[in-house]
This record gives C-alpha cells, structure tokens and sequence, in this order.
C-alpha cells in the first residue's frame, strides 16, 4: 500500500462565506492520494475582523496559521468581499516563503477578477476540479 502524502494547508476563509472552504475541506478529506492537515480554522475564530482592534491580532493568528503550511490555498471567490484580509494572507505567505495556489470561482462574475497584478503574486491557478486542485496541493506542498 503506497504511503499517502501528508500535506499542510492553510486555506483563506472568511467569518461570513464559508461555503467554499467548507466545500474544500470536504472534497479533500475524500482523497485516497493526500493526507491534509489544514491550519486555517475560520470556526474558532473569536476575533472580529471588523474591529480596527482586532486587526493586529488577527494577522498574528494568521501568520500562526500559515507558518506551518506548506502550501497556501486562496479561494478566489472571495477576493472581491475580503481583498484587505486576503492582501495580508499574501504579505504573510509571501514572508515565509509559502507557495500560493488559487482556485477559480466555478462562475466567474466580474467583481470575482482578482486584478493582474495580485494574479502574479500566484505560484499557481486552477478550476474547481478535484484532480487538478488535488495534484496542485501534491506538487506544492512541502
């Protein structure tokens, strides 16, 4: 029997949207090929990321998160609702080194274009498919 690959992540999320991460985290614990260890926990975040006080420690949480990762996901659908917290996941991967896959919106609506200049700051893109979200992850993660 093959070893599985055991691959950290930390996936973005948001306090309000959750449906995709969710929809993820599932889609991954239903691979036979990876071993996931996810880093992010939108569920037990107590702070409020509308609260101009909270924004420090929510960025210390994040980078607590994302250091043991080997790979960053960003959910992309996302991007037109939370661009300030998803600008501090990139400074933060991108600090530690950390490859970042994104992944596509099924529907892609204007508001969802993240803008070319951020799209560079990718290690990688994809669609939502399993196979090519779960080889992306293989390939990428430490």
């Amino acid at each position: 029997m093959a070893k599985l690959k055991k691959c950290d992540l930390f996936i973005s999320h948001a306090w309000n949207y959750n449906e995709g991460y969710d929809r993820l985290v599932q889609m991954l614990s239903n691979t036979s090929d990876l071993k996931v260890i996810i880093h992010s926990a939108y569920k037990y975040d107590t702070l409020d990321p509308n609260n101009p006080e909270d924004r420090k420690p929510l960025i210390k949480l994040m980078e607590k998160q994302i250091i043991p990762a080997g790979c960053i996901v960003v959910l992309l659908q996302m991007y037109s609702g939370y661009k300030e917290w998803l600008q501090a996941v990139f400074d933060i991967a991108q600090r530690y080194k950390k490859p970042i896959i994104g992944i596509k919106p099924i529907y892609s609506l204007p508001e969802a274009l993240v803008p070319t200049e951020l799209e560079k700051s990718f290690t990688a893109m994809v669609t939502w498919n399993k196979e090519s979200i779960v080889k992306l992850i293989s390939t990428y993660s430490e």
